[in-house]
């Protein structure tokens, strides 16, 4: 029997239609740029509970719930007696009524070194050098520890940039919203479940995703302002005084009690002291304005006599100073306290599982193997190994 003649109208291929190609686009930023997303989320999720983190680990650090008025003068003899002739740079309350207060000093070596306080009576409960989990989940997540070069924040954008590309292009692909924040097939195979799971849990974070790409999008912002010489948030040193500290320092209590008076409503979370640069105190804490870092509410003291300087109000910022102070706890999830942060650390865990179930489910349809851009992504990660270890030592020894 003769086979029918193919006809060329129905044996084309028929061209891909848009929802297709935005579903492309989705599957291949996701893949291909896989290793550097995963880790850099990772690193955001774990670097939201840092200080949580050291808390648990470092017993020193641990407290009880304090919520009374903080013993600065205290704090600041006990640590000038601990280490004398060693300037105190910053005093510090710790961010959960049950962590301890901090000072920083530098060594003679250039070092810097923290020590914890009881916020109540001033005593050392312990001391350790200044690297901390907090603090390197916070400069690889934001750097990958490439800091002396400048390029560490550009590179950590690319993961925004990709995020960005599969919220939008997920959006438009996925049909049915209503039952897809809700279906979850567990009884047709591994591939259709964690389909379903990617798709569900991707709806319910599409606000935490936005959010993360606005303001590492802003971080980026910030980073080209200063690279051309510019500034976005507002100088610390507020004015300009006599440089050098003064000779001898009054008892820290008249400096904060001179920022109260001048600012009301201020309730004083950390101290910077004077240096070589300035004769200044700049007193930092929180102003009434919930949305923004305690930095954005500070008052500049005269070192020498407690004579205001200056007073910053959130509302008194600029537009890029706001926004400025306005990133951090929306990034990091300290807008609210222990509730928020716990929030986003779960909401991260949610966009890092994204970013390795996408990885499966493009592998389980296309059997695509390791690529140029997976190559790319690890000689970044190889480079940040290479610049953690100058991190790492520095800090050290």
């Amino acid at each position: 029997m003769p086979v029918p003649a193919a006809n060329p109208r129905t044996s084309r291929p028929r061209p891909r239609t848009l929802r297709k190609r935005l579903y492309g686009w989705h599957s291949w930023a996701g893949f291909q740029l896989a290793l550097l997303s995963f880790i850099v989320l990772l690193s955001g999720t774990l670097a939201v509970l840092g200080d949580e983190i050291d808390w648990l680990l470092d017993e020193n650090r641990r407290i009880e719930a304090f919520e009374g008025r903080p013993a600065w003068s205290a704090m600041y003899a006990t640590v000038r007696d601990r280490y004398p002739g060693r300037p105190v740079q910053m005093l510090s309350l710790g961010e959960l009524p049950t962590m301890a207060a901090q000072a920083r000093i530098r060594l003679e070596d250039g070092r810097p070194r923290r020590l914890f306080l009881d916020p109540a009576s001033g005593a050392v409960l312990g001391e350790g050098h200044w690297l901390s989990v907090q603090r390197v989940l916070r400069d690889f997540h934001r750097y990958l520890f490439i800091i002396p070069s400048g390029l560490g924040l550009p590179l950590v954008t690319v993961v925004a940039l990709v995020l960005a590309v599969q919220l939008a292009t997920g959006l438009v692909t996925v049909r049915k919203w209503g039952s897809g924040l809700v279906t979850l097939r567990a009884n047709r195979g591994l591939r259709v479940f964690l389909g379903d799971l990617h798709r569900s849990t991707g709806l319910w974070s599409t606000w935490f995703t936005a959010l993360m790409v606005v303001t590492s999008l802003w971080y980026f912002a910030e980073w080209v302002i200063h690279s051309g010489g510019g500034r976005a948030a507002a100088p610390m040193a507020a004015v300009s005084a006599p440089a050098g500290p003064a000779a001898r320092l009054r008892p820290l209590g008249d400096y904060v009690a001179a920022a109260e008076r001048a600012y009301p409503g201020f309730e004083p979370r950390s101290i910077l002291f004077p240096d070589e640069r300035r004769a200044q105190l700049i007193i930092t804490g929180r102003g009434g304005d919930w949305l923004v870092r305690d930095r954005a509410a500070r008052v500049t003291v005269d070192a020498r006599d407690a004579r205001v300087l200056a007073v910053q109000q959130p509302g008194s910022l600029t537009t890029l100073e706001y926004l400025a102070d306005l990133a951090d706890p929306w990034h990091f999830g300290d807008v609210g306290g222990l509730a928020t942060k716990l929030l986003w650390f779960v909401f991260g865990l949610v966009l890092t599982g994204l970013s390795a179930t996408g990885v499966w489910l493009t592998w389980r349809r296309t059997r695509a193997g390791p690529s140029r851009w997976h190559a790319l992504s690890g000689g970044m990660l190889l480079v940040a190994a290479v610049f953690g270890t100058g991190y790492v030592t520095r800090y050290l020894g």
